[in-house]
């Protein structure tokens, strides 16, 4: 995102800070799932020096509560499947690592998933799309209240 003055990027600013904004994001993941939907809650700490994370499944020092939703569309082929993913919380790598730690490491991520499995398909190349991003109505992004943006697909897709 971008912001056109500094009145709409403290506006953009506070919505993403209070979680005012809504972020749909769409995956293939490995691992057939026992539940359709669902919430996931954890914690997640980040080495800055590694430039990575960790999933925590309680409180400790220096950890942030992180919530991601999820929504199985279809199995695209057999063990893989795609999913909705919705940030919640909207950490570093959070999507990545909370999947991963859930047992449905995404297609392509190296980093937290499974590095062999991924050169089976697509040569490797982190399936994940930022697909939809809604304001709420009462949102602080006045003049973009109500509205959704929606990016074309990939041809992964």
């Amino acid at each position: 995102l971008a912001a056109a003055d500094e009145t709409v990027w403290q506006q953009a600013f506070e919505a993403f800070r209070d979680h005012g904004v809504r972020k749909q994001y769409h995956a293939l993941a490995f691992g057939r799932f026992d539940a359709p939907e669902g919430t996931l809650n954890a914690w997640l700490i980040k080495d800055a020096k590694r430039a990575t994370v960790k999933v925590l499944h309680r409180d400790a020092s220096g950890a942030r509560p992180i919530t991601t939703r999820y929504r199985v569309r279809a199995e695209a082929v057999p063990g893989l499947f795609h999913v909705d993913l919705e940030p919640v919380t909207g950490r570093t790598h959070q999507l990545r690592a909370h999947m991963a730690d859930f047992g449905h490491p995404l297609l392509g991520d190296d980093r937290y998933g499974d590095r062999a499995a991924n050169r089976s398909y697509r040569g490797g190349k982190l399936c994940l799309w930022h697909e939809k991003l809604e304001i709420p109505k009462d949102s602080p992004l006045i003049d973009y209240r109500g509205m959704v943006f929606e990016a074309k697909a990939p041809q992964w897709i």
